[in-house]
């Protein structure tokens, strides 16, 4: 398939890059007034000027700055080193390198589109990407690093379909397992929030082969929306900023993740719901939920009484623990009553945690620690440097959502 249809990648590129090359080339006067509106891509563009010439990661040449993503400033550096000899040569050279980034982006999606459903499909879908006004507008004109950050997803879910289909025939590599990792560093470099989408899939690749990886992703989900939606609907979305309880919550998310997790694995609501009866399963589902919610309920009491957190609400703590029982129930009696009527492996957790703790451990060694130092490497860096271990303009935001108003989210 790669030779005989090779000509259609050849064809998106230079459809692509023939674009971009007419806005490169284009009247100096397009780029801030059609291309680079937003003011965001100025902080970029500046603070890498400013590196290149030597006076630090600073816009105003006095004080430091980190509030970027730290692979398109990379990219950006060398670009406007230019900025001595031509302030406008840097433009035109960033809309082809954000065109070079569309299109590899469409070449991708041609490849995966083509190998999950059909040829034509993974054209239109391409085809789309590349020459949708909508697409192009957000992606490219904003001079940020949106276009980066698609292609790293897109070849980020691109290897991990690769995998996806090796491993149901042939056992996946430790080169293999680092080389994914090292993609997701990749994502998450070209912008930092997508850690979480990383840290999923990651689940995902470790624990294939197992009903394991598709409830936990499913877990995962409810914990952190339950637990959101519990004490916003009990306190009120102005109540929920003002008064402080999003530490709160994230706290209780944390905690209701290492609880829950692996209480569910133990309990055996990661084997498939068609091991046993109905009434059997909600028993189950009733009796770990229920410990699992009692566990959460008295760690927050406590840790509101001794003030680690600022306001702890009970009745909120008891809806998202009724809250998540329907959740698992609705999940596992989903998958019980739409999985193919057939007679299932039943295999206890803890034989099943004996039998693959090892490669588990290993894979996710592997996988996460890279993931990880990388990571810590990130945060070590800023903060000897900057003097926080995250960028600042996140932390501004989130107190701009502590205010009234409308402000980021802001209760008003």
């Amino acid at each position: 398939m790669r030779n005989k249809w090779h000509w259609i990648e050849i064809v998106i590129l230079i459809a692509v890059m023939a674009g971009a090359g007419y806005a490169a080339f284009s009247d100096a006067h397009n780029f801030p007034n059609r291309w680079f509106t937003r003011d965001d891509a100025f902080y970029y563009f500046k603070v890498a000027q400013n590196i290149s010439e030597g006076h630090g990661s600073t816009f105003d040449g006095v004080n430091l700055a980190n509030g970027y993503h730290p692979l398109w400033l990379l990219i950006c550096i060398p670009i406007f080193s230019l900025a001595r000899f031509d302030l406008v040569l840097p433009l035109r050279i960033l809309v082809l390198v954000m065109g070079a980034f569309s299109a590899a982006t469409s070449i991708l999606l041609y490849r995966l589109v083509s190998r999950i459903l059909s040829r034509t499909v993974g054209v239109l879908i391409a085809a789309f990407w590349g020459f949708n006004l909508y697409i192009r507008v957000t992606v490219m004109q904003f001079g940020l690093e949106t276009g980066l950050t698609a292609f790293s997803i897109v070849l980020f879910i691109y290897l991990f379909e690769k995998l996806e289909r090796k491993w149901r025939n042939e056992a996946l590599t430790p080169k293999e397992i680092a080389s994914f990792a090292l993609v997701g560093v990749l994502v998450i470099l070209s912008r930092l929030d997508t850690i979480f989408l990383v840290a999923i899939f990651g689940l995902y690749l470790v624990f294939r082969a197992t009903p394991f990886r598709y409830f936990v992703l499913g877990d995962i989900l409810g914990i952190v929306f339950i637990g959101f939606a519990s004490f916003i609907w009990r306190i009120g979305m102005k109540d929920f900023y003002r008064l402080g309880y999003g530490e709160t919550v994230l706290v209780m998310v944390l905690i209701s993740l290492i609880t829950m997790l692996p209480l569910y694995y133990f309990a055996g609501l990661y084997q498939h719901p068609r091991n046993e009866s109905v009434p059997r399963l909600l028993t189950r589902i009733g009796s770990t939920v229920s410990v699992g919610a009692g566990i959460i309920f008295g760690a927050m009491v406590i840790i509101g009484q001794v003030g680690l957190v600022e306001n702890v609400s009970r009745m909120a703590l008891i809806l998202n623990g009724a809250t998540l029982l329907v959740w698992v129930g609705v999940t596992r009696l989903g998958v019980r009553s739409f999985s193919v009527m057939r007679e299932r492996e039943n295999i206890s957790p803890l034989q099943l945690f004996r039998t693959n703790w090892k490669k588990w451990f290993g894979e996710g060694f592997i996988y996460y620690g890279i993931v990880g130092a990388v990571l810590g490497a990130y945060m070590l860096i800023n903060k000897i440097i900057f003097g926080t271990t995250s960028p600042v303009s996140g932390q501004i935001k989130r107190w701009w959502g502590s205010m009234s108003g409308q402000v980021y989210g802001g209760g008003g």
